[in-house]
């Protein structure tokens, strides 16, 4: 019996994802998860970016995200 070669050819590693690439998968990411969210789902993920940006702004000056997610916040929860 003859050895036959195993020619299983390795598929190139990707490189790690740029931040933009990153930052486009979340964008998309959020827009399918609330095209499918309800009501409680959508509490959730809301809460969930709330503490995002306050981390983000607790840990350097971000003055456009604070006055950001307060406009979002007057915009959409306060009217």
């Amino acid at each position: 019996m003859a050895d036959k070669l195993s020619l299983a050819v390795e598929e190139p590693r990707a490189s790690s994802p740029t931040l933009e690439q990153r930052k486009a998968y979340c964008r998309t990411l959020c827009r399918v998860i609330l095209r499918y969210a309800d009501d409680t789902d959508t509490e959730q993920l809301a809460v969930a970016l709330r503490e995002i940006a306050s981390g983000i702004t607790s840990r350097r000056a971000c003055q456009g995200l604070n006055d950001a997610a307060y406009a979002a916040f007057a915009h959409y929860l306060l009217s």
